[in-house]
Parts: structure tokens; C-alpha cells; sequence
């Protein structure tokens, strides 16, 4: 059973674009939608968007911190975060 989910999720992650996958990392560090915003230049409302495109993708009703984690360790090899201030030392984003 464990395994049959990996693979769903798996196989909607590839349904994901890179900005969304990008987006999954930053809420996974519990960044708000207005942090986020702040961080690419966006809207907070066009980044609440993107997390309702999210949650439609997966077919989740919410991001709970326990699907963000597991998704981030899916993408986590193919996903790195290019934005300025996850390449600062003070960001919560830095390996």
C-alpha cells in the first residue's frame, strides 16, 4: 500500500512545473504566501493561486507539513532554489 502511494505521488509530482516545485520548497519551510511574494516578486494573491493549482495537481485538500515533506524529498534531487534569497546565508533555504 505504502509503495502503490509513492507512486501516485510520484506520478502527480511530474504534473507539477519547476515554480511549483520551487513553491513546495519554500512553504515546506513554513514561508507564508506573503513572504513568498516578497521573495520572487509576486502577488500574494498569484502565490495563493499557485497553492490552490498545487492542491488541484495532487488532488490534496490541504498542504499538510507531512505531504510538503515528502514532496520536497521527491523533488529534492531534481529541484534546487535559484531565488536570491535562498542563495543569501540567512535564509532558512540554504543546504
Amino acid at each position: 500500500l505504502r509503495a502503490s502511494r509513492c507512486n501516485l505521488l510520484s506520478s502527480r509530482m511530474r504534473l507539477l512545473s519547476r515554480r511549483e516545485n520551487l513553491l513546495i520548497t519554500h512553504l515546506y519551510y513554513g514561508l507564508s504566501a506573503k513572504t513568498i511574494a516578497k521573495i520572487t516578486g509576486k502577488s500574494h494573491r498569484t502565490v495563493q493561486v499557485q497553492v490552490a493549482n498545487i492542491k488541484l495537481k495532487l488532488g490534496a485538500t490541504k498542504l499538510s507539513p507531512i505531504l510538503l515533506a515528502a514532496l520536497v524529498e521527491l523533488g529534492d534531487k531534481a529541484v534546487g532554489c535559484p531565488c536570491d534569497a535562498c542563495m543569501r546565508a540567512e535564509s532558512p533555504l540554504v543546504r
